[in-house]
């Protein structure tokens, strides 16, 4: 009998460490997703930048603000199944470490490119800063009547 309930405790203890390791390998894979959303997104806001269109600059930064809050979330999701994982799985999984190496490598790349979006970004504000500095906008020279008062006397026979 004791071998019988060791059997079921070590089926049980499997079955745990296999739901532990696919939801841990859906939020890594949901992370990925959120990450490569995040690089068409940048790619997209360098085109605009670009571009000069300027009008639709608010709604990609809206947008990235919520895909990042994605990120961040699925990020605080992950890390306690990361240590759940490594507690149940000391040896690891490969294919597991591989996704993790592979998300790592993506995140650092989108940390890269949102540097050059926001370089590209700083460039064209200096060039809008020069562009509006230069501007010679004509004052109008001041009339030698301007302070005088109305006139009151018409000459008509002039």
């Amino acid at each position: 009998m004791s071998a019988a309930v060791d059997v079921i405790a070590m089926e049980r203890e499997l079955d745990e460490r296999i739901a532990l390791l696919r939801r841990y390998r859906r939020m890594l894979e949901l992370q990925r997703q959120r990450l490569q959303a995040y690089m068409e997104l940048l790619d997209t806001r360098e085109k605009v930048i670009a571009s000069g269109d300027y009008s639709g600059l608010e709604e990609y930064t809206a947008r990235e603000q919520q895909v990042v809050k994605g990120i961040i979330a699925v990020q605080q999701c992950i890390e306690p199944l990361a240590v759940m994982y490594k507690n149940a799985m000391p040896e690891g999984s490969q294919d597991v470490d591989e996704l993790r190496e592979r998300l790592e490598h993506l995140r650092l790349k989108v940390l890269d490119r949102n540097q050059e979006s926001r370089e590209i970004l700083k460039h064209h504000l200096e060039e809008l800063r020069t562009q509006i500095a230069d501007l010679n906008i004509p004052k109008m020279p001041n009339s030698p009547y301007a302070n005088s008062e109305p006139p009151r006397m018409i000459d008509i026979q002039g």
